[in-house]
């Protein structure tokens, strides 16, 4: 099985997002945000940025991770 990109919502929640940013589960259901891997907190992992967030709620292309 080959990794599978998809848009994906998103929020600033975490801070901007970058290309190759690792993104996790949003506290507001059905969206994504940066992981800030200096909290130290889990996360449940939803993929990796393809593509840089332009606005606060936006839709992006993620590669998906399992």
């Amino acid at each position: 099985m080959y990794p599978k990109a998809q848009l994906a919502h998103v929020f600033a929640e975490g801070g901007p997002i970058a290309v190759g940013d690792l993104l996790v589960v949003s506290s507001t259901p059905d969206y994504a945000m940066r992981w800030d891997h200096d909290s130290g907190k889990v996360c449940g992992p939803v993929g990796k940025a393809l593509e840089a967030q332009e606005e606060y709620e936006d839709m992006i292309e993620v590669l998906l991770t399992r």
